[in-house]
């Protein structure tokens, strides 16, 4: 059983860990981005075991837009306080070779090698070196597993970051931000541009005119949520919220009339509509989205059910209804 105690004791680390931890390149935010988003991608499980090629498979999804030029100049970010990050690099040889991240995935034989490329910077960086604090290592979130090509989690600590992910990934992304801002280099690339946040983290990185094309068919014009014609202007929702999980899944995607869309705001929708979402994007429409999205967005259907078991297990707030 979770104790209040455990939960003050992961609050006050994380704390510590933002505050003490060496942070000279942004490894360690999305290795902890990374693990918090694997925390509620899988069921709860005591002391679960983590790959470190999951995770690294992970972090490539956080670092591939990042890794596209910030300005017309081709002049990219570092985020890294010497030379720019070996993964970046990777991403970037990778991406000037025509590849989008889904359609790379779909190669699995050559993607599994770009990640068994990877991994050895993970193990020498921030997989054990995110613990350290004040030049101590504290192993209160996980230890070493199968020879050091996993970790496993302490007691509680899944569902610690199952019920605190919202406040861990605004924490993390918020010092991955002040991060980039603090590289010298990046000073007046940043000075010229607007919203690094939104260049980072923000899906409109990403075109959805492809989702609002193939949903507008599967869903026969109709909006998901008031079920009459779209005739007006439409707007393509995460059916989980964008707030509740950032990141794209090409099987949370719904259209719905954008007046609908604005009255949802940021909530659950109610378990009718959850039924349909199950129904329509994790049975009926599945296939469709991943032959259609596949190139474009991470398709998932397992890890969309498991994000959505998540949360509405752990919501607190009204469900929405029309």
């Amino acid at each position: 059983m979770l104790t209040e105690k455990l939960q003050i004791e992961f609050i006050q680390y994380l704390s510590r860990l933002f505050r003490e931890g060496d942070f000279s390149a942004t490894y360690k935010y999305a290795f902890l981005n990374a693990l918090a988003d694997l925390c509620v991608e899988n069921k709860l499980e005591n002391n679960i075991v983590i790959s470190v090629r999951a995770l690294t498979e992970k972090m490539v999804e956080l670092y591939w837009e990042q890794s596209r030029p910030f300005s017309d100049q081709n002049h990219y970010l570092l985020q890294n306080s010497g030379r720019q990050s070996a993964i970046i690099n990777r991403i970037i040889e990778k991406q000037s070779q025509g590849y989008r991240l889904g359609q790379f995935k779909l190669n699995a034989n050559e993607f599994g090698r770009f990640i068994s490329g990877l991994i050895p910077t993970i193990k020498n960086g921030p997989l054990w070196r995110l613990q350290i604090l004040s030049e101590h290592l504290i192993k209160f979130l996980y230890t070493p597993a199968d020879g050091h090509n996993s970790i496993r989690l302490n007691d509680g600590i899944q569902k610690c970051f199952q019920i605190y992910y919202d406040l861990i990934i605004s924490l993390t992304r918020d010092r991955w931000q002040q991060k980039i801002r603090s590289i010298p280099s990046n000073f007046d690339l940043l000075g010229k541009q607007g919203d690094l946040e939104n260049f980072l983290f923000g899906t409109k990185r990403k075109s959805l005119k492809k989702v609002e094309e193939l949903l507008q068919e599967l869903q026969k014009g109709i909006c998901f949520y008031c079920e009459k014609i779209m005739r007006d202007k439409v707007a393509v929702d995460h059916f989980i919220p964008w707030s509740r999980y950032p990141n794209d899944l090409g099987h949370n995607f719904v259209l719905a009339h954008d007046k609908c869309n604005s009255s949802k705001k940021d909530y659950l929708a109610n378990s009718s509509y959850l039924r349909k979402w199950d129904e329509y994007n994790l049975n009926l429409f599945r296939v469709d989205i991943e032959d259609s999205l596949a190139s474009y967005f991470l398709c998932d259907a397992d890890r969309s059910l498991a994000i959505s078991d998540w949360a509405y297990a752990n919501n607190t707030a009204p469900l929405w209804n029309l």
